[in-house]
């Protein structure tokens, strides 16, 4: 898979990043079930209303494994949610910011 990263854009890179994320499935495979593909589904803010929404269920739903977008050794840390309005919600942390990295423009050097 390719990156899918555009310059100019930060929605696509993000998009792009979800998307095409080798460790994590997740949003590859829910937006295949809602018919939406970022790179031609998404080119303007207008768009934003084709994004399929994802709530705390289908995060729950979903094994850990799809949840983590870098590989299993890179987690550095994990922390959850108080879990008051139901079951707990985990995540998992590597040493970068992920959706920093995702959106930031690539460069030609």
């Amino acid at each position: 898979m390719t990156s899918g990263r555009n310059n100019s854009n930060p929605w696509i890179n993000l998009l792009s990043f979800v998307y095409d994320n080798k460790h994590s499935s997740f949003y590859r495979d829910l937006y295949s079930k809602s018919n939406f593909n970022p790179k031609k589904d998404f080119q303007t803010l207008e768009d934003i209303k084709n994004i399929p929404f994802v709530t705390k269920v289908d995060l729950l739903a979903a094994p850990a494994n799809k949840l983590c977008f870098v590989d299993e050794s890179e987690i550095r840390s994990l922390s959850s949610t108080s879990g008051t309005t139901g079951i707990p919600l985990v995540t998992f942390h590597a040493p970068s910011p992920l959706s920093q990295e995702a959106i930031k423009p690539e460069h030609d050097d």
